[in-house]
């Protein structure tokens, strides 16, 4: 028996690709497995908020927000109704679709 999948459409920073996300990974997982970058400085520590993404569609099939990843949004730039941490969105259904866009990375990377 498969597991179910979910597809998650990521757009924008020059992304337009539709790839498959399981049950019980966070949208910045299913990105980095298929080779697209999200911006991430604390490397998905829930820590910075340069991985965020808008979710336009499919928000009911994500986990609810944190109240860690919403005080971490509170310091990202640009930050909208939709806005998730792609490391601390995590697939909760096993089909449907999501559509996600990918921020512009919003604090100093490290160096």
């Amino acid at each position: 028996h498969a597991m179910g999948l979910v597809n998650v459409k990521f757009i924008g920073n020059g992304v337009n690709k539709t790839v498959q996300g399981a049950k019980g990974e966070s949208l910045l997982h299913v990105a980095e497995k298929n080779e697209i970058k999200i911006p991430n400085a604390c490397e998905g520590s829930c820590a910075c908020g340069t991985c965020q993404v808008y979710v336009i569609k499919g928000a009911e099939l994500l986990n609810e927000a944190s109240d860690q990843e919403n005080d971490t949004l509170d310091f990202a730039v640009d930050v909208r109704d939709n806005s998730r941490l792609a490391c601390s969105a995590i697939i909760k259904a096993d089909n449907g679709e999501i559509e996600a866009e990918i921020g512009r990375a919003s604090c100093r990377e490290r160096v």
